[in-house]
């Protein structure tokens, strides 16, 4: 692995961080840019290097408790300068498939148009409901992260900083691999950095930490922070595709559940590395995925039904409850994500890499061995909320938000505003129904609908 020296960097974004200006956000960003740059260029000088994955993990792992403490001593400034400074980390998690984009999509449209709909009335939003729109809507409070943020970033704010990073992201992804827990652990920190030096106030995650590893520099970073004063808060969705019975009776089993999930995705991984698989596999990487993606995924699912038909078979999920429920799971996923494929297909659009079935079996072999098992081992010391996804669209989003509300003041806006509240649960529930079907969302017909209900009130 090339040398690296960030010694420059960091000494630049630390005199940025502990003299904070107006522009502290552009030139935490200009730094970052030319890390990345010069870290990423380094990795790329051999072109026979085929480790460069393994590299970059490497570097991320020494440069991780650097970032760490970077963000701490932005967020150290920031509450330095106001008393009343206080940060709130939201994770979302869950498997593929239980849309968590989607959802995220959702409230964000609906939240903005109620938003716009008190503006217009000329009425004040209740304290009791700002926080839930405004967490949704603030540009500095969420962060899409995954390789969905490092590659598809609908603003493209991160673009500048990670460079080259998203072709290097989507090649491992298009191989059927997954971005290292390090690696990717750093690209969160960067996103952070950049959200506490804009102000932040909540900063919601999809995505991370989504592995035992993950979790533990979450956790970590959490701990540094408090040491050094910061009031920090944390709220933790965990989405499933079960239904409300599965998760009460995995909720009553969870260190059994947690152990199920570890052995079928360990059995899952052992299958994986047969050579009968990873033959099949080499097959369809060497193919072009822009031209031959309906043959690649024709050739995949075959392969990947006959690896789960075999992981089935050993285990007898008919026989264990638990391992029924994890492997149903695993079958609604691929599901939704054929109706995807099959969606973009349709419509004539180039569909996610990421949704061919060896690339899907190798993200929820990683969330059965290690995602979901940390999750549920982490419910008995953190307070999480499992949702059932494997509902409409429109009430997953509702249960999202009740959750939600009801942290502020016990859920006092929807018991005082009744009728407001349940206007916006139809409004973001039809909004979801409408992104699930990639329909185009009537944003002036809703907002006319909220404005209606305001004025009833």
């Amino acid at each position: 692995m090339s040398a690296i020296s960030t010694t420059p960097y960091r000494e630049s974004l630390s005199r940025y961080l502990t003299n904070p200006s107006t522009d502290i956000s552009l030139q935490v960003i200009n730094e970052l840019s030319r890390l990345m740059n010069d870290a990423v260029t380094a990795f790329q000088a051999d072109k026979n290097n085929p480790h460069i994955d393994k590299d970059m993990e490497s570097w991320a792992e020494q440069e991780i408790p650097a970032m760490e403490d970077l963000i701490v001593t932005a967020a150290h400034a920031m509450a330095a300068k106001d008393p009343q400074f206080a940060l709130t980390f939201a994770v979302w998690s869950g498997p593929p498939g239980t849309g968590k984009g989607t959802n995220i999509d959702s409230i964000t449209i609906a939240s903005k148009l109620l938003l716009d709909a008190y503006s217009e009335s000329e009425k004040q939003v209740p304290e009791t409901i700002l926080p839930v729109l405004k967490s949704h809507t603030d540009k500095r409070a969420s962060i899409i992260t995954g390789t969905g943020g490092i590659m598809r970033d609908q603003r493209g704010e991160y673009k500048d900083i990670f460079g080259k990073v998203p072709a290097l992201v989507a090649e491992l992804v298009r191989r059927g691999d997954l971005v290292g827990d390090m690696f990717m652990t750093y690209c969160v920190l960067i996103m952070i950095l950049v959200r506490v030096t804009q102000g932040a106030r909540k900063i919601q995650f999809d995505l991370w930490p989504r592995t035992l590893a993950q979790l533990t520099m979450y956790d970590r970073l959490i701990v540094k922070l408090r040491v050094r004063g910061v009031d920090i808060y944390t709220e933790m969705i965990n989405l499933r595709l079960l239904t409300q019975q599965e998760i009460t009776a995995m909720k009553e089993n969870i260190l059994q559940y947690a152990a199920r999930s570890e052995q079928i995705g360990k059995l899952k991984l052992q299958k994986m590395l047969e050579p009968w698989f990873k033959d099949e596999i080499n097959k369809i990487r060497v193919m072009s995925f822009e031209a031959e993606h309906v043959k690649m995924y024709e050739m995949s699912k075959e392969v990947v039904d006959k690896l789960v038909s075999q992981v089935k078979e050993e285990m007898q999920t008919d026989d264990d409850p638990a391992a029924r429920v994890i492997m149903a799971e695993y079958d609604r996923a691929i599901e939704r994500s054929v109706y995807r494929f099959g969606k973009a297909v349709e419509k004539k659009e180039l569909p996610r890499d990421d949704e061919l079935p060896h690339s899907q079996l190798n993200r929820l072999r990683i969330f059965e061995m290690d995602t979901s098992p940390s999750v549920l081992r982490a419910s008995l010391d953190h307070n999480i909320n499992f949702i059932s996804s494997f509902q409409s669209p429109a009430k997953v989003v509702e249960d999202i938000l009740n959750a939600s509300i009801d942290k502020i003041e016990k859920g006092a806006f929807r018991y005082e505003f009744a009728d407001i509240w349940n206007t916006f649960l139809t409004v973001t529930g039809e909004i979801a129904d409408a992104v699930v079907q990639r329909q185009a969302v009537d944003e002036e017909k809703y907002k006319t609908v909220l404005k209606e209900a305001l004025s009833q009130a």
